[in-house]
């Protein structure tokens, strides 16, 4: 059964709409495409044009995506263009998502992260065509970035990325707003930041530090979906005046591996979730995220999630790109990650 909520539409603090499934179309020239070819880590970004549906084409930046090649069969972009695309966004990916096989998973999140006191990046599941020729099912993931605070009239002072294995931050990196990094520069690890900050004050004040609502909300993101890439990789701090923030990203690993070995590394790799727990606000509040996700609002959580089964489900059908076994494999997967939703909530809610 077809549920009729207009999930996609009202994630990452946006505006609902249509509910049907968009194709975007990708125009690029031959002289392009082998610029593209000649990646590596200073990616080339070259014009392109893209179109939504119908609609008329737009001029816009790209450059490939993560470690993709033009020549691989799901390369990835990064897009930015003058004009809003989907949704009004203009900085966006258009992804593959080849690290979740099951291409469920970015979107059997969403119905946990619209619960929780975060913002997100606005995720949809697409057909992608490359020159006239249908790529199959690709995933709309608005990048984060200044036009995602712009969007949601956040004014952010600092953006810093998490990305595991950058090494050590330097002595004259802090929490601290007058000496963070600027939008405009790249990577932490968050350990570091951690020890950085026990050095200089000892114990974390949560509450003058961070937003007690949001932190508690990110960490009971990383619970609710045991995302086991998300604690030391695959998010964003902003500050904003003495305060900082998290944003999740890319969390196709979700749902994976086994309970007690999901929680034992998000344990390990979350420091802040300890300190948060010794808070009775603090627990209290993650508390009541898990009460609000997997008992009062858990009929609507599981009714969006099959409409997200659904929608992916429509699209593999529709552009026959990925044959009759993805079919089959999407509704075992499907099963499974319920499956493992269930045991995750019998674990929270003991």
């Amino acid at each position: 059964m077809i549920f009729s909520i207009p999930l996609f539409l009202s994630c990452g603090r946006r505006d609902e709409g249509s509910s049907d499934y968009k194709k975007i179309y990708l125009e690029i020239s031959v002289d392009s495409l082998s610029d593209l070819r000649g990646g590596g880590l200073n990616k080339p970004k070259v014009s392109a044009f893209l179109r939504v549906d119908e609609k008329n084409n737009i001029k816009c930046s790209i450059s490939l995506s993560g470690n993709s090649s033009i020549d691989d069969r799901f390369s990835s972009y990064n897009v930015r263009c003058p004009k809003g695309m989907v949704n009004g966004i203009r900085s966006f990916k258009i992804s593959s998502q080849t690290q979740d096989k099951s291409k469920l998973k970015t979107v059997l999140a969403l119905p946990i992260l619209k619960r929780l006191d975060i913002h997100y990046s606005y995720v949809e599941p697409i057909e992608f065509f490359v020159n006239g020729k249908t790529q199959g099912l690709f995933f709309f993931i608005e990048r984060v970035d200044d036009l995602f605070f712009l969007s949601r009239s956040l004014k952010a002072d600092y953006l810093l990325k998490s990305k595991t294995g950058v090494g050590v931050l330097d002595s004259y990196t802090r929490l601290d707003p007058e000496s963070a990094f600027s939008l405009e520069i790249g990577n932490f690890d968050f350990l570091s930041v951690s020890r950085l900050v026990d050095e200089a004050q000892g114990r974390i004040a949560l509450g003058s530090h961070f937003s007690l609502p949001n932190i508690s909300s990110f960490y009971s993101y990383l619970m609710l979906t045991m995302n086991t890439d998300g604690s030391s990789n695959n998010y964003f701090l902003y500050g904003i005046g003495d305060q900082w923030f998290f944003v999740p990203w890319d969390w196709d690993h979700a749902f994976s591996g086994t309970i007690n070995g999901a929680v034992g590394i998000i344990e390990k790799d979350s420091p802040l979730l300890s300190r948060l727990r010794e808070s009775q606000e603090g627990l209290q509040l993650l508390n009541d995220n898990y009460t609000k996700v997997l008992v009062t609002e858990r009929a609507e959580v599981e009714a969006e999630m099959e409409e997200s089964y659904q929608r992916v489900l429509s699209i593999l059908e529709a552009s026959h790109f990925h044959g009759d076994e993805s079919l089959q494999r999407l509704e075992i997967d499907y099963q499974k990650i319920m499956k493992f939703f269930e045991e995750t909530s019998a674990y929270l809610l003991n």
